[in-house]
């Protein structure tokens, strides 16, 4: 087999650069297939079974109702949050020091 591809790859640059090509191309082409056949195969199974992943949200704990003010956070996001909001009070500049007058 080794020595079959050899000989064939050496009869490739025997010829022309236009033919050279169209090789190359060819070969590109037919990876280029496969893998989309063996992606497109899997595509069922995933798309089957991405539904059970992961549970969906209740209503309470959906970004609209956090964002008009219906839900409270969960304990864990609320000690985030306020985490996140001390370390940005900590980093912004005093009002004086943003504007001079």
């Amino acid at each position: 087999m080794r020595k079959h591809v050899q000989n064939y790859v050496a009869h490739l640059h025997s010829r022309p650069a236009h033919h050279r090509r169209r090789f190359s191309m060819q070969a590109a082409g037919i990876i280029t297939l496969a893998v989309f056949l063996v992606w497109l195969s899997t595509l069922g199974v995933r798309i089957a079974t991405s539904g059970t992943s992961a549970p969906l949200p209740d209503s309470a704990g959906s970004a609209a109702a956090l964002l008009a003010g219906d839900a409270a956070l969960p304990a864990e996001l609320q000690s985030g949050a306020a985490a996140v909001q001390d370390a940005a009070d900590q980093s912004a500049p005093a009002s004086s020091d943003t504007y001079p007058n």
